[in-house]
């Protein structure tokens, strides 16, 4: 792979960060509906934070290793996707990824 230069590493942080925060917003509003359809307290999402904290790391990816970030931007849309499709859920190994990572950004979110 080739070096990046300063301002690829910019254009990549930069389309990191503006998905990143859909993304953030897509999570906090499915935390949302489903907080509101079965009522848990403990899932109330703010929405600032999950934006916030899903631009910085997808805007921290696409800096660090440039054009990466949209591997993993797309990764992680189909996960989302596929969490709702019932047809994929016989996948353990990847809806347990995901609910490891959502477990993490939940954990990271309700404590700092």
């Amino acid at each position: 792979m080739a070096r990046l230069d300063v301002g690829d590493r910019l254009a990549s942080g930069f389309v990191g960060v503006v998905i990143g925060a859909v993304i953030g917003a897509a999570v906090a509003w499915w935390l949302g509906v489903y907080h509101a359809a079965i009522d848990v307290p403990d899932l109330r999402p703010v929405f600032v934070r999950w934006i916030g904290g899903t631009a910085l790391g997808f805007g921290l990816v696409g800096f660090l290793f440039g054009p990466v970030v949209g591997t993993l931007l797309g990764e992680v849309i189909t996960w989302l996707f596929r969490l709702e499709d019932r047809r994929y859920t016989e996948s353990p190994i990847g809806i347990s990824v995901l609910a490891i990572l959502m477990l993490g950004v939940w954990y990271y979110v309700k404590y700092h």
